[in-house]
């Protein structure tokens, strides 16, 4: 048995890999070395300063905030993380689909992960959160939000919610605790 599905799984990995090779050619392909290079091109009567959107280079990554580098440990009925381009390098979020639904949608504020409880169910873990070196339990929701441009990070947490930093002690209890993330 264990022979047989070796050889199917081999099989299937050299054709995977047979499909996924780049053609080669043997025909000359235009050269391509810009707007300005042809002189007759309509593209060429650009002002040299300007490029095409397509060809900008991107702006490089800022710094991501330090507010989440310090362990702690939090917990609340329902939790939102928002922040800019980059925030789903720094959040990982449990996926139980016994437990819970999970949602990825587009939205014009921007990319939304959403995990809630199923209902019905009884004795569910808390969906556990982790932001760079917080972790986080939310008992009930979580909501990520990655904005398609620049904007702090926030970490809001409602219901019973609290907040103990590992390293020192410090604690925080309320009905809304809310922490803001700038980056340099």
């Amino acid at each position: 048995m264990f022979q047989t599905l070796s050889k199917i799984v081999f099989a299937a990995s050299l054709a995977l890999a047979a499909g996924c090779s780049s053609p080669k050619s043997t025909e000359a392909r235009p050269s391509h070395s810009g707007p300005n290079s042809d002189p007759g091109n309509a593209s060429s009567k650009r002002d040299a300063g300007e490029a095409p959107a397509a060809r900008r280079k991107a702006e490089p990554e800022k710094p991501w905030t330090t507010r989440f580098a310090v362990k702690a440990a939090l917990v609340a009925d329902e939790v939102t993380i928002e922040g800019p381009p980059g925030l789903l390098n720094h959040v990982v979020v449990q996926q139980n689909e016994e437990f819970f639904v999970h949602e990825t949608r587009a939205t014009p504020d921007g990319l939304v992960l959403s995990t809630k409880l199923k209902e019905g169910v009884e004795g569910a873990p808390p969906i556990r959160v982790r932001l760079d070196a917080w972790t986080i339990d939310a008992l009930v929701r979580v909501r990520v939000l990655e904005r398609p441009g620049e904007a702090p990070v926030v970490v809001q947490l409602a219901g019973d919610a609290w907040y103990r930093e590992l390293e020192t002690g410090a604690e925080e209890r309320s009905a809304v605790l809310r922490f803001v993330g700038e980056r340099p």
